[in-house]
């Protein structure tokens, strides 16, 4: 092990957080450089007066109490937030679906009776054009990767929520 690897894992080696090879592959270094060995040195020192700072920080009794409460305080304005900006949200949305209703309607329609004539086509195809298993055996096989395509889909928004959208 050289220097500079050493150096690097002094910190671990001190707080016991090395494998036992590792471990010893540093205490080993250690024992035969003086550089690396007064750089331990320091940092357990320096550990040392960290411990003997701490001790003497007096820790207020209702500190816990005053954290969680300060985090029940931040969680119910974040809420707050949350409701306030989705009904703002909501108000300048219905201005603008007022003023483009019979746009929205028009392509609501649309999407229907597109899907519809697909279905109707399809359905049309299956019977007219293939035998009656085959044409249950397509049509399973398209039910199957649209089923998969919408996991697919969820899978990829799991974990997405709207509060971060919101906020």
């Amino acid at each position: 092990m050289n220097c500079s690897e050493c150096k690097a894992h002094i910190s671990e080696f001190l707080d016991g957080e090395l494998s036992e090879l590792s471990s010893t592959i540093v205490r080993k270094h250690l024992l035969s450089c003086s550089d690396c060995q007064r750089l331990a040195d320091e940092f357990s020192s320096l550990s040392f007066e960290i411990e003997q700072a701490m001790d003497s920080i007096q820790v207020p009794v209702d500190l816990e109490e005053r954290i969680l409460t300060s985090i029940r305080l931040e969680h119910n304005t974040a809420s707050k937030q949350v409701w306030l900006t989705g009904l703002t949200l909501i108000l300048l949305g219905i201005p603008i679906l007022a003023l483009f209703y019979s746009f929205f309607l028009g392509s609501l329609r649309l999407v229907y009776k597109t899907s519809s004539v697909l279905i109707h086509t399809w359905l049309t195809l299956i019977t007219i054009a293939v035998p009656p298993m085959l044409g249950l055996g397509i049509t399973l096989v398209v039910t199957l990767v649209a089923a998969l395509g919408v996991y697919s889909l969820r899978a990829l928004l799991k974990g997405f929520q709207v509060n971060e959208v919101l906020l």
